[in-house]
Order: C-alpha cells, then structure tokens, then sequence
C-alpha cells in the first residue's frame, strides 16, 4: 500500500495526551482536506512541515515509511488512516431562503409532530 498526496502538510503531535501523530493539508482555495493519522505512535522522525507526501507501510512490517520530497522518514505506529474532504461540509455555503420560508417549514415540521397534524397534512394534500 502506498497512497501519495501534493501540498503542504503540517504535523500535529497529541502523543503527550495519549493519542496520535497526525498530518494534515487543507487546500484553502477548495476547502478539501487530508489528514493522516498515526496510532500508537512509539517513535518518528517527522518534522514540523512537508511538501508533499507518501505513506506506505514499512519493509520490516514495524511501522510506516513517510517520504516527503527526496527525504524518507519512519513512523513506529501500530496502524494508519487516511481521511480525504474529511472537512467537505465546513465549507459549504448554505442556501439562502426569506423568513416567510423559514417560519413555513418550521410551522409545517412542528404541526407534522401531531398525529392531528399529519392528518392535517395528509388532508390538505389529498391522500
């Protein structure tokens, strides 16, 4: 397994807190983003910023290479996770509706919590 991603990546360690390594990239212009994520992390010589990276597992099955331009690097974890667009929502711009639309659908949803109101409802729509 080997899984290659551009950018600039900046290293985030919660080992002191009994978590992780973890790489992220956010792309500023998109909001897309990456993050990797290293478990049981025992020992890594990871520093503070890449450009560009490649994860794939270790010769000796103990851990993980880090390649980051012509510098290789190792990370003794026990498991990796690849999160791609894990922030795709915080982005997204939300549909823009006029009060009178709002305060409908909020009448409509809270007369649907009744059964009177879904017959209501069901009338109204001619079933």
């Amino acid at each position: 397994m080997q899984q290659e991603f551009p950018g600039r990546f900046e290293l985030f360690d919660a080992r002191a807190r009994g978590g992780g390594l973890r790489l992220e990239r956010r792309s500023r212009g998109t909001g897309s983003r990456v993050e990797i994520l290293f478990a049981c992390v025992t020992t890594h010589d990871l520093p503070a910023s890449l450009d560009g990276v490649a994860v794939a597992s270790a010769a000796s099955g103990a851990g993980f290479r880090v390649r980051s331009g012509a510098a290789n690097h190792h990370v003794a974890a026990r498991s990796v996770q690849i999160h791609e667009g894990a922030s795709i929502y915080d982005r997204l711009p939300l549909g823009r509706f006029s009060f009178a639309q709002r305060l409908l659908w909020s009448v409509l949803l809270w007369i649907a919590r009744f059964s009177w109101g879904q017959a209501l409802i069901g009338r109204l729509r001619g079933a």
